[in-house]
């Protein structure tokens, strides 16, 4: 008799339990939930990616430089180079000799030289016209920074850091330098024209 009314009462339950969720689908009411396979649909689908979040790894292509360009750039360089020397050598002999004949007029006035002093006097202002005339030390200096600009330019061609059109107007730029920044000499007439006058071209 008890199995009878557990079985009853179960039965009940189910027939509660069953007549609600037919009410529940009836009203429209029940809730859907997502399976396992629309959870892994939904994972596997592609996320759209904007147009303008998509990185650019294009990059321009370089130019190379060429052999003859390379060249050119090798003359320019060894055309400084020539060009420090000469005025770097003649920069010296001019302070060294100057220093010796300064020397020498102070060791004449000693030895009661005064003609001897005299002459060596005449030297020294002969220099020092000189070293106004034709600049060697600034000449050194200019053509020094010349030949670091285009070592640097060789290196980055070299390497191939540079592109053609780059590499064309440093050096265009640097041609320029050396045409019209040299540095220029001056005369006795320069004060009183009230300009610097043409040296050496070296």
């Amino acid at each position: 008799m008890s199995t009878e009314s557990c079985l009853t009462s179960d039965q009940a339950r189910y027939t509660l339990f069953a007549k609600s969720v037919t009410e529940n689908i009836s009203m429209g009411t029940t809730d859907t939930f997502p399976t396992q396979n629309d959870i892994h649909a939904e994972g596997a689908s592609p996320v759209p990616v904007q147009s303008g979040q998509q990185a650019d790894n294009s990059t321009p292509p370089v130019v190379a430089v060429g052999k003859e360009l390379a060249e050119e750039i090798g003359k320019f360089c060894d055309d400084c180079t020539k060009r420090y020397a000469f005025n770097s050598r003649w920069d010296n002999v001019l302070n060294v000799t100057g220093i010796l004949l300064s020397v020498g007029i102070v060791a004449s006035g000693v030895y009661q030289r005064g003609a001897v002093s005299a002459i060596l006097g005449a030297f020294v202002a002969a220099i020092v016209s000189a070293q106004k005339a034709f600049p060697f030390g600034q000449r050194t200096n200019f053509y020094r920074v010349l030949i670091g600009q285009s070592s640097n330019l060789e290196t980055d061609v070299d390497q191939g850091l540079i592109s053609k059109q780059d590499a064309v107007a440093i050096l265009k730029s640097l041609r320029l330098d050396f045409a019209q920044q040299l540095p220029r000499g001056s005369t006795f007439n320069s004060g009183d024209a009230g300009g610097p006058e043409d040296g050496p071209k070296s």
